[in-house]
């Protein structure tokens, strides 16, 4: 596997998400990364977002430190 990011649970190898097959469409919006999302249970769609949040917090206090 190349670029292929998995998420979610951990409990398989499916790759969620390719970047190699993005699905550009003029409106700018990536249908890949909804059906990625969709593919997720509630609790693993929050569990992915709050750690895209405690990312970027610890971003922002690294940033803010300097």
């Amino acid at each position: 596997m190349s670029d292929d990011k998995k998420h979610g649970s951990g409990d398989g190898d499916e790759v969620l998400w390719d970047p190699g097959k993005m699905a550009g469409s003029d409106d700018g919006v990536d249908g890949t990364l909804i059906r990625w999302m969709l593919g997720m249970t509630p609790a693993q769609r929050l569990a992915t977002l709050q750690s895209h949040v405690d990312a970027v917090l610890g971003i922002r206090d690294g940033n803010a430190a300097t």
